[in-house]
């Protein structure tokens, strides 16, 4: 697989591969932990399938108020719904002959 980094913090690290429908996402976690005179160390990894057929996601994450739809992203509802309008206006015509 060819991965991407996504995001990279001091301990956490998030990695993307393109797969057909989306992406494969890995998660890692580097942590370490005083008790005392004991010391504990290790890593957390996650992964998982994020569905994207058409692969639009840049890797940020969206806002609450951002939407897709079609393949692209919409920055409200609004901006959204007026595509979907707009596109089944042209649909109409067209089926219309004009």
């Amino acid at each position: 697989m060819n991965w991407g980094c996504v995001d990279r913090g001091e301990s956490e690290q998030t990695w993307r591969a393109k797969v057909p429908g989306g992406w494969f996402v890995q998660i890692y976690t580097d942590w370490d932990r005083h008790d005392g005179d004991q010391s504990f160390k290790g890593v957390v990894m996650g992964a998982f399938f994020y569905p994207d057929p058409s692969h639009i996601w840049d890797g940020s994450s969206m806002t609450a108020e951002q939407v897709v739809w079609n393949g692209k992203v919409y920055d409200n509802q609004h901006e959204a719904n007026k595509a979907r309008m707009d596109e089944a206006g042209r649909k109409y015509m067209e089926s219309k002959g004009r």
